[in-house]
């Protein structure tokens, strides 16, 4: 499971280039981890695991963006629960809820 975390490219709306130095400080740092663990694993190379672009550019992103907007103003007048009459799958925390 370490492995294909630290080997799937993430993509994130431009927001703050800071946050993205952090990511991939941490990425590396757990496929360091993994690479100690397990010798053979040949990681990911030289290119980032967090990127981040602009949300016009990617459908998909401004399609996640949205999403989450909806997630949100779900959770403020519902549980996590309420979430699954919107989405259909829906994970908290690592735990799948619908």
């Amino acid at each position: 499971m370490l492995a294909e975390l630290v080997s799937t490219v993430r993509t994130y709306d431009q927001e703050n280039p800071t946050t993205v130095g952090v990511l991939n400080e941490a990425a590396n740092e757990i496929g360091l981890a993994v690479q100690r663990r397990f010798p053979d694993w040949t990681g990911t190379g030289s290119m980032p695991l967090v990127r981040e672009v602009s949300s016009r550019a990617l459908d998909e992103l401004q399609a996640a963006d949205i999403a989450a907007g909806w997630a949100r103003d779900a959770l403020e007048v519902g549980d996590i629960r309420s979430l699954g009459a919107q989405f259909e799958r829906v994970w908290a925390n690592g735990v799948r809820v619908k």
